[in-house]
């Protein structure tokens, strides 16, 4: 075998070859750590896009899950609005959008293919409306898409089917003696404490989106009088059904036997009371935290053999809010793409579009729309009577008397104590009935075409309305005062509806001045009251008067009967008719209260005419869904 050697040594010289041999090293070191230094970022870029990827993905979920709550709340609020018909067809999907954080994010509806509006009836003959709906929602985040569907029945119950309805805070601090019977719902919170007096809740329909406490709002601590709620019976109207109340315990009352509490038994008793600290609560003189003992104290008695449940329960328990119209609902004109009138910027008035129909920003609001009978007061304070189909009928109508304008003296609302005066129209309701223009279907509505807070609020006087010619819903933007016995004779399906309802009584005679509070006499009013009122006030420690208070008076009642069969509604803020509730002087002294839930209202054919719906959406079920049209 040959072998052949280059020129260079061998052995080579050891000192080159180690010089090699390090450089060498030294160059495979720098290339090895160069490429363990790429692997690494290439990795850890990897696992940052890995990690983001699962960020983006995980948030896009939750703002598809958030989109379809945001979207919940406005189909219910479409629903409530009188809007059913945008969801018709069944399965044709409609595409909508929604704000969140400022940004619109789109979302589809459809009803349930081959399913429509399906009625039920409890035993009481209270009646919900489901109409089963599929939503879907889609949230991009980054490179991140998540598509989320849900079932929600929409359950709209009638809003008078409701002995009392707020869809804010419901206080209740009643002086004399109180008992209300009919279903109680608040979409807020519960507060419970009567001023040394008994409340009894004769219902199975105690309910809060929010919490019930045994206090006041501005004063937790004032954990007053006794408040007896009814066990849970399938239908507390049915006077064979067993009647049991059971106390909700004062702050007094637990901190006498030693249990530290915040303010009575109710939603602050979080953690219960192991009196012997064994570590359950089945012994003597142990109590329930109020979640569970909320379903304890207040399920079906003992060996009841009806259709069980409980009649106090909280957000905690499970219970949505209920929607009801909003306020625009009584406004004269309301904001509308595409609407027929827009706002004069000159005066700030309401006027047709110069445009044409079809151009302005504002339509008329939803009873303004649908009343057979119309009443505007004009900024020159003269006024103007429509009917059904927007036939001017100003002249026939005052011929005959029924229709008015006149000047009331309201001290809640003459904020400044100046003595001036509320401008309302009145309508005679007995000369009405004969007028031939009673409205054909019910609905009469007043507006003050330029009203605004304090005594501009504007507004509507029923009075001589003992009978009515039909079912009647009187609605106005402002302030409704009923004066003297409303629908007592031959009774019939009943409403008002205000930014602010006043009740005058039968000795009411328009005397009334500032500094001078006139005598009432007994009065009963038949009807369903829709009404705004303001907000307590914890910082300023300021009531606003309560449930007790919610329709307004002006009179002195002292031991004189205020007597109301309806149902009472507090759907809004009120926005014009802007007065503080204040007590004595020349605002008034309270009644004797004997109010009822009119049980008549159980039955859907005695309700009044386009008595608004209450509409909860009960998520039945949601899943990773598709874009509509995509397979």
């Amino acid at each position: 075998m040959i072998v052949r050697k280059h020129l260079s040594t061998w052995p080579p010289d050891s000192n080159r070859e180690r010089a090699g041999l390090a450089m060498a090293s030294a160059v495979i070191t720098m290339f090895t750590t160069g490429a363990l230094v790429a692997v690494s970022v290439v990795l850890a870029s990897s696992q940052d896009r890995a990690s983001q990827t699962a960020r983006y993905e995980t948030e896009a979920e939750y703002l598809a899950r958030g989109i379809l709550q945001s979207a919940k709340r406005e189909v219910q609020t479409k629903l409530a609005n009188w809007e059913w018909d945008d969801f018709f067809p069944a399965g044709k999907h409609i595409e909508y959008t929604t704000e969140i954080d400022g940004v619109d994010h789109t979302y589809w509806v459809k009803s349930i293919d081959l399913v429509e509006i399906v009625p039920s009836w409890d035993a009481t003959g209270t009646l919900t409306y489901y109409l089963p709906l599929e939503i879907t929602a889609q949230a991009t985040i980054g490179d991140s898409v998540s598509v989320r569907s849900m079932l929600v029945a929409a359950a709209a119950t009638p809003v008078f089917q409701f002995a009392v309805f707020y869809t804010d805070d419901l206080e209740i601090s009643n002086g004399p003696n109180m008992e209300i019977g009919g279903r109680v719902h608040s979409n807020g919170d519960i507060y419970m404490s009567p001023n040394g007096s008994t409340l009894t809740m004769n219902t199975n329909y105690l309910r809060a989106n929010g919490d019930v406490y045994r206090g006041r709002k501005t004063n937790l601590a004032a954990s007053n009088g006794t408040v007896e709620i009814r066990r849970y019976v399938e239908n507390p109207f049915d006077p064979s059904e067993p009647e049991t109340y059971v106390d909700m315990a004062t702050k007094g009352e637990l901190t006498a036997i030693g249990i530290t509490n915040t303010s009575g038994y109710d939603s602050n008793f979080t953690t219960g009371h192991d009196a012997n600290g064994d570590g359950d609560f089945d012994d003597v003189g142990d109590f329930l935290p109020f979640l569970a003992g909320a379903l304890d104290n207040w399920g079906s008695p003992s060996g009841y053999t009806g259709t069980t449940g409980y009649t106090v329960l909280t957000g905690e328990h499970g219970i949505g809010e209920a929607i009801t119209p909003e306020i625009e609902s009584i406004s004269a004109y309301e904001e509308a793409t595409g609407g027929d009138y827009e706002i004069d910027s000159g005066t700030g008035l309401i006027v047709p579009a110069a445009g044409g129909p079809g151009t302005g920003t504002h339509g008329p609001g939803f009873f303004h729309e649908s009343a057979g009978l119309t009443i505007m007061v004009q900024p020159d304070d003269s006024w103007k009577a429509y009917d059904y189909a927007g036939n001017d009928i100003t002249t026939a109508i005052a011929a005959t008397g029924a229709v008015s304008t006149d000047m009331i003296y309201d001290a809640r609302q003459d904020i400044g104590d100046t003595g001036a005066e509320v401008q309302v129209a009145v309508v005679d309701v007995d000369l009405l009935n004969s007028s031939g223009y009673f409205p054909y279907n019910g609905l009469l509505y007043a507006a003050d075409l330029d009203a605004d807070g304090g005594v501009k609020c504007g507004g509507l006087l029923l009075k001589n309305g003992s009978e009515l010619a039909g079912p009647l819903t009187a609605v106005s933007q402002g302030a409704v005062y009923v004066q003297g016995d409303y629908n007592t004779v031959a009774k019939k399906g009943a409403s008002v509806v205000g930014d602010a309802v006043n009740l005058l009584s039968n000795a009411w005679d328009n005397s009334k001045t500032k500094g001078n509070l006139p005598s009432a006499d007994d009065t009963t009013w038949n009807m369903g009251i829709i009404t705004g009122n303001q907000e307590s006030d914890k910082a300023t420690n300021t009531y606003n008067g309560g449930l007790e208070n919610l329709p307004r008076f002006h009179e002195k009642w002292s031991n004189k009967t205020a007597e109301i069969t309806g149902s009472l509604v507090c759907p809004w803020q009120s926005v014009l008719c802007d007065g503080e509730w204040i007590y004595g002087d020349d605002r008034y002294q309270a009644p004797k209260r004997v109010w009822n839930y009119d049980t008549a209202f159980n039955n859907f054919a005695n309700l009044p005419p386009f008595s608004p719906f209450a509409v909860v959406g009960l998520e039945v079920a949601d899943w990773a869904g598709r874009l509509p049209g995509s397979n």
